[in-house]
């Protein structure tokens, strides 16, 4: 921002994108007083190795133009995949264009494929950024206004929170910030400067570590880490860049950099589900099923060994077949439901408790068994998803209470409960009843409890497991909308 003229500038953009982006292979091309051409103004002496002569860029020749033109940032993961390139014989292989607005390009390159990630276009964008507000302010006054006017445009430029940071013994205490800051953390600036950035975005579980980066800025300056910190709208995942200001030695200055990678920590966390579902129904498929398959198999080899012996077959063989059959049913049924369930797009709308309970008590096989239902209260869920819990919940008391057990279905004050009066669960096998396998049946697949789990965790309820005064066991779910 102290450049003078736009040769400067560019001389200042090409080394700090070699000494602090780490990409040695750059330069920039500014446009001539005519706007007849782009010429080179500056470049690392990398580029001039791999390139040779830079060249001037003319209208419609080139990525750079296209880029310029277009005024959008352009990644190139393979240049000689592109017709538009200028050389056919580039040794270039991946390539970042940024534009500098009517002003020209920064290109930075690299001999290797896709060499550059996000976090790479985005310090380039914040870099061009600034670079644009100089030459701007070059053309437009012969002198550069206050430091603070100066910063603050460049601040109001740049898309990810940035903020100047003071450290205080050791404690990092806010100077200045632009808005995107402002609209990200939800913090004014001019309310917040003088007081300690950890106490305004850091949440408390994660203060020893924000400690930690603290004491690393005062001792290398530089440093990239992954942080959680708390946002207007929650908690987010970025990536934490420091930039010290000119002299940090003396005056224990330095920029601050959070560029959001929320999403991209919500898609891994999302994968690594994922990958998680994967494992498990390939246990099911190699394990789980192919135990029912072998027993049905030999039930049906004992049945034709005996009609080739010419013996009366024993209902008692097919029987193990049958039952067999009706495991694998229930598993892929399960499997299907866990499946469904995880890829479902919520639906929630306000539901009868009461009105649900009966349906699905109608549904599922109870014989003898008898249901109360003590509740007039609606409650915000999908429909579907609740209904596969609350069959889940029936079944599981009827399979484990037996043919005379009572269900009762009721209200809490930020909830619902589902019990019975059966034989219950001993306490210290509480903690396990909803891990995937868990069942206290022969017959049992092991999935009923996970899926209503996996339907709590989809609402954001609780689910705990409790003993009743009968002995019996308690569902009682919490966190949960109700009324109209």
């Amino acid at each position: 921002m102290r450049a003078e003229t736009p040769e400067d500038v560019a001389t200042i953009v090409v080394e700090a994108v070699r000494d602090i982006l780490d990409i040695p292979v750059n330069s920039v091309h500014l446009r001539t007083s005519s706007a007849d051409r782009l010429e080179p103004v500056a470049w690392t002496d990398e580029a001039r190795e791999l390139v040779g002569p830079l060249p001037s860029f003319e209208p419609g020749r080139g990525l750079a133009w296209r880029v310029y033109e277009s005024g959008t940032i352009e990644t190139f993961d393979d240049v000689s995949t592109i017709e538009d390139r200028y050389n056919p014989e580039t040794n270039v292989q991946s390539e970042i264009i940024l534009p500098l607005r009517e002003h020209g390009v920064l290109l930075a390159g690299s001999t290797a494929a896709a060499a550059f990630d996000e976090s790479d276009v985005s310090l380039a964008k914040t870099l061009t950024a600034t670079a644009t507000a100089a030459l701007e302010r070059i053309e437009r006054t012969e002198a550069l206004g206050l430091e603070r006017h100066r910063l603050q445009t460049l601040f109001e430029m740049v898309p990810e929170p940035i903020v100047r940071i003071r450290l205080e013994d050791g404690h990092p205490v806010l100077e200045d910030g632009n808005q995107a800051f402002e609209e990200t953390f939800g913090h004014s600036v001019d309310e917040a400067a003088g007081e300690s950035i950890n106490d305004l975005i850091v949440p408390p579980d994660r203060r020893s570590a924000a400690e930690h980066i603290d004491d690393q800025v005062t001792k290398d300056q530089r440093i990239r880490k992954e942080v959680q910190r708390q946002t207007a709208d929650g908690l987010g995942d970025f990536l934490f860049r420091s930039v010290p200001v000119e002299g940090f030695e003396e005056r224990d200055e330095y920029f601050g950099i959070y560029i959001d990678i929320s999403e991209l920590k919500t898609y891994e966390r999302r994968l690594e589900q994922q990958n998680e579902r994967l494992e498990m129904f390939a246990g099911v498929v190699s394990h789980d099923l192919r135990n029912p398959l072998m027993v049905a198999q030999s039930g049906l080899e004992m049945v034709r060994q005996r009609l080739d012996d010419g013996q009366a077959i024993d209902s008692s063989a097919l029987d193990i077949v049958v039952r067999s059959h009706e495991r694998m049913d229930q598993l892929v049924d399960d499997l299907l439901t866990l499946a469904r369930n995880n890829e479902q797009t919520l639906d929630p709308e306000p539901v009868s408790l009461a009105e649900m309970s009966r349906a699905c008590w109608e549904t599922v096989a109870t014989d003898g068994a008898t249901v109360e239902v003590e509740t007039t209260e609606r409650i915000r869920a999908d429909e579907s998803q609740l209904k596969h819990a609350l069959e889940n919940l029936i079944r599981n008391a009827v399979e484990h209470g037996g043919d005379d057990v009572t269900v009762t279905i009721g209200d809490t004050p930020d909830g619902f409960y589902v019990e019975d009066d059966g034989v219950g669960i001993p306490p210290d096998e509480r903690e396990q009843v909803f891990e995937k396998g868990y069942s206290t049946t022969e017959g049992g697949t092991g999935f009923g409890l996970v899926i209503i789990q996996q339907v709590a965790d989809a609402h954001g309820w609780e689910v705990e497991v409790t003993d009743t005064a009968d002995d019996g066991v308690r569902f009682e779910f919490s966190g949960a909308e109700t009324g109209d």
